[in-house]
């Protein structure tokens, strides 16, 4: 026979109702088809031999190897559902099993039988061969790769001849400059410092802030007390609290221009006035920040000469050179920032109050005693019930007022009688207008006091007490 294709496998998609897959190739027998399947993500398994069936369709003489037939997949089961891929393939052992015997007979069919299968496995081989890498007509012969243990544990790239090789790190331009580093790492902890990665802390970034039931911070994590930390210990966390500032520095002049953020706020979001700034040889020491507008600071003292960064502190710069300040999260609840008092509603406008247009600002207070200003504007409604006794009645005279030292007497009509108004209180004294006269028999007087302490009432909320803590950047102290 003649093999008219060069087919050696065929692929069919799955429909969730076809079981059987017909195929048109050559194939000598059953048990030379193998199957995989081929998930939607893409993974490939191979299908059980007792999964399938193998039906090849008749010799059509004078032929001796049957062309094409159908396989039935599954036997038992669902079909093959939609996204899945049925792939069919011979797979043909590279044995030689016929004999011819020194002049024996030659069997025309036998004969033809074994070219068929040369050229079978030969397709077989073609297969396999077109799905590997391969080099261009034109280039030159392909270097050879590098013994087994000059190799072990590389990568396989291209030598500066574009010959295969195998390589410790990817060529110059194929990983960035910035990345190299990264994937020539010896180790995964390496690599992961390089990219400012600290596992053991979940991957947090630098000044990542908890609430923490302990009783002290977790390794690579610190209290937030407002205590000195180190700048060359800490220089991580540095560079997030206090930030450096590209700008321009003119000596004499306190106005200082910020650059624009990347953000699109304004340049001095967050940042309050009173908070100190550094230059070291440019500003002198203890400066702050002594007022600002959306671009500009202004300094409480000028530099003494140019320079082009400043590195403003919100929390406090230590000691001015070797270290610097934490937050100080002592027993505050925390509000998110507002720029510029965008609505108005911590402005610190209040005594006691809070401006929420700054890092690191904090106030309120835990009591508060309410003053006359603050107390609503109310009258107090009442009538007048002429005063009597069981024995006569008392008459009043508005006009009869006299005062001896802090107390008023309201004289009424009866001399013997009369109303001592104190700082606190109303006393009505019968018999006198003497206040230190005493009362005659019978229900003849009235004392009306003055109520409340004038202390402060409680305005903290419903409140738990934890640490506040700040990671520092890297894992160990």
């Amino acid at each position: 026979m003649t093999v008219p294709t060069t087919l050696n496998k065929q692929t069919f998609l799955g429909d969730g109702a076809t079981t059987s897959f017909p195929f048109t190739f050559a194939c000598e027998a059953v048990g030379d088809i193998v199957l995989y399947i081929t998930d939607p993500s893409g993974n490939v398994t191979q299908v059980l031999s007792n999964q399938y069936q193998v039906i090849l369709n008749p010799l059509i003489a004078p032929n001796v190897t049957p062309i094409g037939g159908q396989v039935v997949y599954p036997v038992v089961g669902s079909a093959l559902g939609t996204g899945y891929k049925l792939t069919i393939i011979r797979r043909m052992s590279y044995v030689q099993l016929v004999s011819l015997a020194n002049q024996g007979t030659l069997l025309q069919a036998v004969i033809e039988g074994a070219l068929d299968a040369i050229v079978l496995e030969i397709q077989q081989i073609s297969e396999v061969v077109g799905r590997n890498l391969s080099v261009g007509i034109t280039d030159p012969q392909p270097g050879l790769l590098p013994p087994v243990a000059n190799r072990a544990g590389l990568l396989f790239g291209f030598d500066g001849a574009g010959n295969p090789t195998a390589v410790s790190t990817a060529p110059a331009g194929v990983i960035s400059a910035a990345m190299a580093p990264v994937v020539g790492a010896a180790t995964i902890a390496q690599a992961q410092a390089l990219l400012g990665i600290a596992p053991s802390s979940n991957y947090l970034p630098v000044g990542a802030e908890f609430d923490y039931p302990g009783l002290s911070a977790p390794q690579g994590f610190f209290m937030e007390l407002g205590q000195a930390i180190s700048r060359a210990g800490f220089p991580e966390l540095l560079a997030f609290l206090a930030p450096v500032i590209n700008c321009t520095v003119s000596s004499g002049s306190t106005t200082i221009t910020l650059p624009p953020r990347p953000d699109g706020l304004a340049p001095t979001t967050g940042i309050g006035a009173g908070v100190k700034v550094e230059a070291p040889g440019i500003i002198p020491v203890n400066v702050t920040i002594a007022s600002l507008t959306p671009s500009t600071i202004t300094l409480s003292a000028a530099p003494t000469s140019n320079g082009s960064n400043i590195r403003i502190f919100p929390f406090g710069n230590g000691d001015g050179s070797s270290t610097y300040n934490l937050p100080d999260g002592r027993a505050l609840a925390y509000a998110g920032m507002d720029p510029q008092n965008g609505t108005g509603r911590l402005t610190g406008a209040a005594a006691g109050g809070l401006g929420a247009a700054a890092v690191g600002a904090a106030a309120g207070e835990q009591a508060h005693v309410t003053t006359l200003g603050e107390t609503a504007n109310h009258a107090h409604p009442g009538s007048y019930t002429p005063i009597s006794d069981p024995t006569h009645n008392h008459g009043t005279n508005a006009t009869n007022v006299s005062s001896s030292g802090s107390t008023v007497y309201v004289q009424p009509s009866s001399p013997s009688d009369g109303i001592a108004i104190n700082n606190n209180s109303f006393t009505i004294n019968p018999a006198s207008n003497n206040p230190a006269a005493t009362g005659m028999a019978g229900n003849w007087g009235t004392v009306i006091a003055a109520q409340g302490g004038g202390a402060a009432h409680n305005n903290v909320q419903p409140t738990g007490v934890r640490n506040k803590i700040i990671y520092a950047g890297r894992n160990t102290f």
